[in-house]
């Protein structure tokens, strides 16, 4: 058992003061026992009588984002598994095996689509999207009654191609204009697909202001140069150096917010191509994790800071890693 009873009721009572606890003490005690903020938050109040001084709501639940909190406490893990990274000798994944370009069309596209507030189940998918990425603007499913349809084949073309580029080592920061066309091929305005944006926009939620549209061009030719960089770099340094200047380049394009719809999804799509060409596993965040991915990028919005970021993107090529070879190549 991760959380032994004596050894819990122990740290409870060393961390008890005026006869309850904070949400950061059982952030303290998640991080002793090495076991997740909502592990620990329900053997709390599964084992302790009234360990708060009072009842703790779901929205309290909500807007605590425990990996924030983390970081405000001192607790990084960042450097930790970056060393991992750095000596981690099997994570090199066959890119070209056929499992994965079905893993991508099944649960990394359903979640990365989900991420977005496109929602459907995953067995509504199959025929409909089949019929609109063989047919087009010629499906009869082409229409904005099958809109959230559109985007998942558009998707599904999106990353078919990033698996084709990855046998190309010319990389250009414009590719993104390639990947948000075929995000949209299969709408029935597909030319608005990859268009640079004609106007100022608000990303709600977020902690930064877009670019000006006008600025969007010049500030791609800086990213340009920055990645030009990496690549010519990426033999020379370090496995976790690499991830962390993708995140940079990601984090930078959600900024830059080039289009007037799916830079999200393109965005990571991009990361995604830069990992597979250096033979890292491709990632998806799935559901359940949307609220602490966005909280790692207003984190570095506002702290120009990627450690948040890092760590999480870190254990998600873990979890890619270990899903992709656990099931193994068919």
């Amino acid at each position: 058992m991760l959380m032994p009873e004596a050894e819990f009721k122990k740290q409870v009572s060393i961390r008890m003061t005026k006869n309850h606890l904070t949400l950061d003490d059982v952030l303290i005690i998640a991080e002793y026992f090495g076991v997740s903020f909502s592990a620990c938050y329900y053997r709390m109040i599964n084992l302790i009588s009234t360990p708060f001084a009072e009842k703790i709501s779901k929205r309290t639940l909500k807007n605590y984002h425990p990996d924030l909190k983390r970081k405000q406490l001192g607790f990084d893990d960042s450097k930790l598994l970056s060393d991992l990274f750095d000596v981690w000798d099997d994570i090199d994944f066959d890119y070209s095996d056929k499992h994965a370009r079905r893993m991508f069309k099944s649960n990394y596209i359903y979640n990365d689509a989900r991420l977005e507030g496109v929602c459907l189940q995953q067995e509504e998918v199959g025929e409909i999207v089949a019929d609109l990425r063989a047919n087009t603007q010629k499906s009869q499913y082409c229409n904005p009654a099958y809109e959230v349809f559109c985007h998942v084949a558009g998707h599904a073309a999106m990353y078919e191609k990033i698996f084709e580029l990855t046998n190309d080592q010319s990389c250009s920061i414009f590719l993104l204009g390639m990947l948000n066309s075929l995000l949209f091929s299969c709408f029935p305005n597909p030319e608005y697909g990859g268009v640079t944006r004609k106007n100022n926009t608000l990303v709600l939620g977020a902690k930064f202001e877009t670019i000006d549209f006008r600025d969007i061009a010049t500030e791609l030719l800086r990213l340009e140069t920055v990645l030009s960089k990496l690549i010519a770099d990426a033999c020379a340094i370090s496995r976790s150096e690499y991830i962390r200047r993708v995140i940079g380049i990601h984090h930078r394009i959600t900024v830059i917010h080039p289009y007037s719809d799916g830079n999200g999804r393109t965005s990571r799509a991009f990361m995604n191509l830069l990992f597979i060409l250096q033979g890292i596993p491709p990632i998806y965040f799935c559901v359940r994790v949307k609220d602490e991915y966005c909280d790692a990028l207003s984190y570095m919005d506002t702290n120009a800071d990627s450690s948040v970021l890092l760590s999480l993107v870190f254990k998600t090529i873990m979890f890619s890693h270990a899903e992709l070879h656990n099931q193994g190549s068919y």
